[in-house]
């Protein structure tokens, strides 16, 4: 059976009022041991080894750097790839190590400080082409 949705009345109720969070800085060195224990672990079922960065002000029902952003650390060693997956948000990648070959219907190459995005609801995949790790 489906679920029946319900209304709440927030008539006349005030905006909440923000919270500024502060700025958060994430060395390179932290990414870099992050990368190597990535790197360690055992490949995945979905063959996904990923960590998200989260600001110690986040919610832990929805963790990220911002309120509104989450910045993830994907690893795949050489000729590992994932299994197909989709977001619901855009999202915007980066290769900061290695190369791969992004699936998203078409296929294309990225290398180191390549940008790209990958729009909500499309069905991607990567697969690490290189000989070093991707990240």
């Amino acid at each position: 059976d489906p679920v029946v949705s319900r209304f709440l009345d927030v008539s006349g109720g005030a905006a909440r009022k923000p919270r500024p969070w502060k700025p958060l800085l994430v060395p390179k060195e932290k990414i870099d041991a992050e990368v190597r224990r990535l790197a360690a672990l055992a490949r995945p079922a979905n063959g996904r080894r990923a960590a998200t960065v989260v600001h110690p002000s986040a919610d832990p029902e929805a963790p990220g750097l911002t309120p509104t952003c989450k910045v993830t650390l994907h690893v795949l060693r050489p000729g590992e790839e994932t299994l197909p997956r989709r977001e619901s948000t855009n999202q915007i990648e980066i290769t900061i190590a290695g190369r791969g070959t992004v699936t998203v219907g078409d296929s294309f190459e990225v290398g180191l400080h390549d940008v790209w995005n990958l729009a909500p609801m499309r069905v991607y995949s990567h697969r690490n082409t290189g000989k070093d790790l991707w990240v």
